[in-house]
């Protein structure tokens, strides 16, 4: 899986390393419609996907290829103030099993 930052997606895709081709086997579309420099496209333990740019928004989807949830989370940033524009939110799956 890899973050088409230009997109705003999150792709996964299958590389044939004979031909030097790789198709697309699923796309997963973050809350903007483009990430610029920075962007998050992960796997669960559980096969779903997590994307998101450097913004307060992440997705979620099942291995369907349908949105599970989406949220946008408000931080206390030294004392208040929460996300700005140029922060870098990082996003990552945490197995709580």
């Amino acid at each position: 899986m890899l973050m088409d930052n230009d997109s705003g997606r999150g792709l996964v895709m299958t590389v044939d390393d004979a031909s030097l081709t790789a198709t697309v086997d699923a796309e997963f579309g973050t809350h903007e419609a483009q990430c610029f420099a920075q962007g998050t496209a992960m796997d669960t333990p559980n096969g779903n996907a997590v994307v998101a740019c450097a913004t307060p928004w992440v997705r979620e989807y099942d291995t369907t290829g349908s949105l599970l949830w989406e949220a946008e989370i408000q931080c206390a940033n030294n004392g208040g103030g929460g996300w700005t524009p140029g922060s870098a939110t990082r996003w990552y799956p945490i197995d709580w099993e």
